[in-house]
This record gives structure tokens, sequence and C-alpha cells, in this order.
């Protein structure tokens, strides 16, 4: 599902299957939810002769483009003349999969029909961003790359995540921000007083700090900003599907300020692209530990099947317990009953030097 405040939609896979995002809802009217994932050509029959060759070219070509429809998108809904932007979005080989298309207001003045393409190709940069399998940290790089190429240079952008307990937030990315500051705010507490980004998660809304020099927000974090010209910090909780806080994105200003009607709806749509990357890694990385555990386990049963000495047995279930619990060592320790009576002797050890544990004579 795509995340943004304009109604979009994409065409995906070679079967050009249809997905959309919720400001798009309320032009399919009781078309929805059955017109989620279906041809492109059924959910969008009211006006596919119109699209569908400028579709064909952007997929073929690998370039933007923008008509503009008078046709109303669904039966039933109120006739519309629009533009429509189409991007074409790559799989992570780099190869044409899908087309992003988002409706535009056709009236609006050239600069602000500009300031919305811009929007339109961050958009669609996030989006690719979510489908490429790579690590992480170099997609949230990316993003506050793209996001700083619309809010400005000027501007220094922010996101923190939050750690498993939800009690902290920690580095996730930033540009414009020097190293010392970012490492001075690793781990700050979330709480209801706690700058701008400790408090967005606290309250699960977003905070605007205008002034960081008077605002009570930053009593305890105002020399740590202001040595570095931030002024002004405007900060969004990045909150999950279930409604958990998964971290902050955040834009700090050198003026003081409010943001501008475009720049919060800019800091929420960013704030829900973040959610949508979170959620596909955390989901990703569940189902590798799945994977992972899956072969541990079957690769030990079928080992354990197969060997007869009982020292090799004890030392690959020891390996595998380490393995599976992400341990940094394990031993196991045998009974062993004498003339003295019961004592442990050391048997297998996994993830250490068996002389790392021996008694210096």
């Amino acid at each position: 599902m795509l995340a943004s405040p304009l109604p979009s939609w994409m065409c995906w896979g070679p079967e050009q299957h249809l997905f959309y995002n919720d400001a798009y809802r309320p032009l399919l009217g009781t078309a929805h939810p059955e017109a989620l994932g279906q041809p492109a050509a059924q959910g969008l029959a009211a006006f596919w002769s119109e699209i569908e060759p400028v579709l064909a070219g952007v997929t073929e070509g690998g370039k933007a483009a923008r008509l503009k429809l008078s046709s109303p998108p669904i039966h039933g809904s109120p006739a519309l003349t629009n533009a429509m932007s189409l991007a074409p979005v790559a799989d992570d080989h780099g190869r044409p999969a899908g087309v992003l298309c988002t409706i535009l207001d056709a009236s609006v003045t050239e600069p602000a029909e500009e300031k919305t393409d811009e929007l339109q190709v961050l958009q669609h940069k996030l989006l690719e961003l979510t489908l490429q399998e790579r690590p992480l940290e170099l997609i949230l790089d990316e993003l506050m790359r793209a996001v700083q190429n619309f809010v400005g240079r000027e501007a220094a952008c922010s996101i923190l995540l939050t750690d498993k307990e939800g009690g902290r937030l920690y580095h996730g990315a930033a540009i414009g921000l020097a190293k010392s500051y970012t490492d001075a705010i690793d781990g700050v507490a979330i709480g209801p007083a706690v700058g701008s980004c400790g408090t967005a998660a606290y309250e699960g809304a977003p905070v605007h700090v205008a002034d960081i020099a008077t605002d009570p927000l930053w009593k305890d974090f105002r020399d740590l900003a202001l040595p570095h010209g931030l002024r002004a910090c405007w900060s969004h909780p990045v909150v999950g599907a279930k409604g958990k806080v998964l971290g902050t994105f955040a834009i700090y200003s050198p003026k003081p300020g409010l943001p501008t009607r475009r720049e919060d709806d800019f800091l929420d749509l960013v704030a829900r692209i973040t959610a949508l990357i979170l959620e596909r890694y955390s989901v990703q990385e569940a189902l590798n530990d799945q994977a992972r555990l899956l072969e541990t386990l079957n690769r030990t049963g079928a080992g354990v099947a197969a060997e007869l000495d009982h020292e090799a047995l004890v030392q690959m279930v020891t390996d595998a317990g380490v393995e599976l619990t992400g341990a940094q060592f394990g031993a196991f320790f045998y009974n062993v009953v004498g003339a003295s009576g019961e004592s442990y002797m050391l048997y297998t050890l996994s993830g250490v030097d068996r002389m790392a544990l021996s008694c210096p004579v």
C-alpha cells in the first residue's frame, strides 16, 4: 500500500495489478476493496483507454510522463479534470517493474506545480527504495538525502529509532547534523518533555517547536542544539500499522518558526514512508530468522540421525544451541559421579576456545 497525502495508485508486475493509497479510496467508492490487487485494466476501466498508451511508454522507456484526464476515475464519482504524474519504478535489479501514478491538481500555479513535481519524484524514490533488498542503513541514508533535496540544503533532517523496549530513541540516519550532536542525543529517553522527538514519541503525535531557545521542551537540550545553529525542530512520530511508535522523523530549521501546511504534510508523508520501510525490514528480518532456525534444526536433525559418536553428537547440539539463541558461547557440562560425590565436568564448548576457560596453574 502506498503512503501519500495525494491520491495515488501503482500498476505493478507483469500483469499490471492495481495497488493504491488511502487518499485514492474515496475515488473508488464501492469498488473498494475488491479493486485492490486486481488487474489495472479492470480497476481503471473508466479511463484505461487514456492511460494505457502513456503507461506503456513509461514502462518501456523508463522515463516519467504526465497527462491530463477529463473522465471520471470510476463510475459514479464526480467528473474530474486533473493532471496525472506517471513515474517508473524499478525492481532490485534495476529493471522496470511498475508505474506509480499520482493525481495532481491541474489548477495549481506553475511554481506550486513544480513543487508538487518534486514531491512526486521524492515519493517515487522512497517507494522504489522500499522495494529494493538493500541494508536498512543504506536505505535510510538515501532517504535522508532525498528529503534534504526537497526541504533545502539549509535544513537538517534526522530519523531516530525506538529500542525494543520502546523507552529510548537511537540514531537511525541524519543529514545536516554534526556527528557530535547525533552522538549526544543517541539513546535519549522517551518522555513528556524530552525535546521535540522524545516528546513526539511519547505522545504519539507531531510536536512542532518554533524556538528551541525558549521552548520548555528543550530546556535540557538547547545547549546542545543552539551552538550548531539549530533554532526550530518539527518532529513526527513514525507509527506502525498496529499503532506502535517505531521512531521519529524530524526537520531542524536554522530559523525560528513553524512548518507551513505543505511542510507539515511532507513531514507526515516521510514519517509514514519511514514506517513502511521499517515494518518491511522487520518482517523480512523475522522471515530470515525463521529460515535460519529451520535450516539449523534440519541440519542438526540430519546430523544427529547420522552421527554415532557420542561426543560429536553433544558438540553438534551445543553448536546448534548457540546458533539458535544468538549466545556468545555455550557449554555442556557432564555430571560425573565419583568417590567424593557428584561433580560437573566441561564436556563440550562452542563459540570460545577451551583454553579461555582453563584455570591457570
